[in-house]
């Protein structure tokens, strides 16, 4: 990856894109529970989840490391720069 934003916020992480809008009120819990229903299983430590809110510029990324379950989440040009890199690199 070569998007600086990206590489900060995922690291070495695998990436999987959640291509459907998602409720902007969803947070980690709810965020969680779209990992299972759609990977069958909970949030795995190697790889970083990307969420778009619904009707916001805002990006949300789930990942897990040795202390649980976090997301980041990025506003304005910083979620525009990203999106443009995901969309550059086909995964949305």
């Amino acid at each position: 990856m070569n998007n600086i934003l990206i590489k900060e916020a995922v690291g070495d992480r695998g990436l999987r894109v959640y291509r459907k809008p998602v409720d902007g009120r969803l947070g980690i819990n709810g965020l969680s529970k779209l990992v299972l229903e759609e990977t069958g299983h909970e949030p795995k430590g190697d790889e970083a989840y990307v969420f778009f809110p619904k009707n916001q510029d805002m990006i949300r990324i789930l990942s897990v490391d040795h202390i649980g379950v976090s997301m980041v989440e990025l506003f304005g040009m910083k979620a525009k720069e990203m999106k443009e890199e995901l969309i550059q690199m086909d995964l949305i």
